[in-house]
């Protein structure tokens, strides 16, 4: 015998308890056997009303219960079924709580061709001639007008409303949290794409308008950010770094022996030397450029004189009837060649005293 489930008011029946092949047979007209499992109780749900509850096989519905509902007439034996129908029970699984449309609709469920009516008394909206969504810094003179005539929207935000769309833009992917606008160096405050808004919402959004920023057409905080901001400068060159150079010619290596004070206090030789070479090739130098310019200075001077010669024949020959004056063109002037080869000993007998003189060391 199955368990009987009675409570303090209700009772079942013997009759309608005893009925359990009956509701195996008719709940068998509709549902295979094989998944129809063992007789697990009859609970009482009114007088002369009872319900014979059997387990469910089928995979789909673990835990759930197949209920038959039974009952008779008073004074009658014949025991009649109202219904069958699959019932959970303890531990099966069941759908989510049914919640209304409009509960249950969620931001992007909206698709093409679909319409979301809006409730009357939604707290989000005001009727338009209230004005709640003009910024009080507005020029507003014309607007009660506007909405005598009939020219007003018919709702606007109300503050609710607008506080509501604030926090979720700014708690949005577009918002100072996001992880695009922490790794930014620069806000959309000081970004030349932003586009600025007007009313309340301006104060604290704007519009972006550059087509490579991930915000494109979208609403962005003023302290939001992205790579895309119009002052972005380029990463500098990466610097060379020179490999560290070892002396690897020394048997042990890399000296690292300290020196000792008096190694530190006597002069570097060769620093020395490489200084006088320096200073050596320094007077040369200085040398070769002031037997050139002697040079220069005779050829010029040679010229000169030539110059002069030509002038006084020229004159001698268009003088008077006095014999013509003779002048020597050798004596008057010496040859330019001559004063070259002058000019160029004089540079190698000084070239060759200054040399001399660097050799001899005086004593003191």
């Amino acid at each position: 015998m199955a368990p009987v489930t009675e409570s303090a008011e209700l009772v079942v029946d013997p009759q309608l308890a005893a009925a359990v092949e009956l509701a195996r047979e008719v709940l068998a007209q509709d549902i295979p056997n094989d998944a129809i499992g063992e007789h697990l109780e009859v609970v009482a749900e009114a007088e002369l009303v009872a319900t014979h509850l059997f387990a469910c096989n089928n995979p789909g519905y673990v835990g759930w219960r197949w209920a038959v509902n039974v009952t008779r007439v008073p004074d009658s034996d014949v025991v009649t079924v109202n219904e069958t129908v699959l019932l959970p029970g303890n531990g099966s699984l069941l759908s989510p709580q049914w919640l209304p449309w409009d509960e249950r609709v969620e931001a992007g469920d909206l698709g093409v061709g679909d319409v979301l009516p809006t409730a009357p008394d939604d707290p989000r909206l005001l009727p338009g001639y209230t004005g709640a969504d003009l910024d009080d810094t507005e020029d507003d003179d014309l607007k009660p007008l506007g909405w005598e005539l009939g020219l007003g929207r018919v709702r606007v935000l109300s503050v609710e409303g607008r506080e509501a769309a604030a926090d979720r833009w700014a708690a949005g992917d577009n918002g100072p949290d996001s992880p695009i606008a922490k790794s930014a160096t620069d806000q959309c405050s000081t970004c030349g794409f932003l586009i600025a808004m007007t009313g309340p919402l301006g104060r604290a959004f704007g519009l972006c308008a550059n087509e490579f920023s991930p915000s494109d057409g979208s609403v962005v905080s003023l302290d939001h950010g992205c790579g895309a901001h119009s002052e972005a400068e380029p990463e500098p060159p990466p610097i060379v770094v020179i490999d560290l150079v070892v002396d690897d010619l020394s048997p042990d290596g890399l000296d690292t022996e300290e020196l000792t004070d008096a190694e530190l206090e006597a002069p570097d030789e060769a620093l020395i030397d490489s200084i006088e070479d320096e200073a050596a090739e320094l007077v040369a130098a200085v040398s070769d450029e002031s037997a050139d310019a002697e040079v220069e200075a005779v050829e010029a001077e040679a010229v000169v004189a030539e110059a002069v010669v030509a002038e006084l024949i020229d004159e001698a020959a268009a003088g008077t009837d006095d014999a013509p004056l003779v002048v020597d063109e050798a004596e008057a002037a010496p040859s330019p060649t001559v004063a070259v080869a002058e000019a160029e000993a004089s540079a190698t007998t000084d070239e060759s005293n200054e040399t001399s003189n660097d050799g001899v060391e005086t004593t003191t």
